[in-house]
């Protein structure tokens, strides 16, 4: 996947989070969303994927704050990965070599 399409899909996912309210209600929606978050982060970076899984793991807590803790730290992550993407937009490749040369 191009960095640029890894940057959108992110962009997509934070877009489309589930309401914080209903965070923790086990739907078909959230879980779609949380199975693509966890793979945008997966594919931006495979350790912050592995604690991406976590977090999502944890969302189901018994105690809010719990879920509040791992809901936030899977943001995190989101836009972790979205700023650090961003250099997508700024840059194009400058041949088959995938150097990129920035757009300034």
């Amino acid at each position: 996947m191009e960095k640029i399409d890894l940057l959108a899909e992110i962009e997509d996912v934070l877009r489309t989070a589930p309401p914080k309210a209903t965070i923790r209600h086990d739907t078909p929606e959230n879980q779609s969303w949380f199975g693509r978050a966890v793979a945008a982060v997966e594919l931006w970076d495979s350790a912050a994927g592995m604690r991406a899984t976590t977090y999502v793991n944890n969302i189901y807590a018994r105690m809010a704050h719990e879920t509040n803790q791992n809901y936030q730290g899977l943001m995190v992550l989101l836009n972790q990965a979205q700023f650090e993407d961003a250099d997508a937009r700024l840059c194009q490749p400058s041949d088959r070599s995938g150097v990129c040369v920035r757009l300034l």
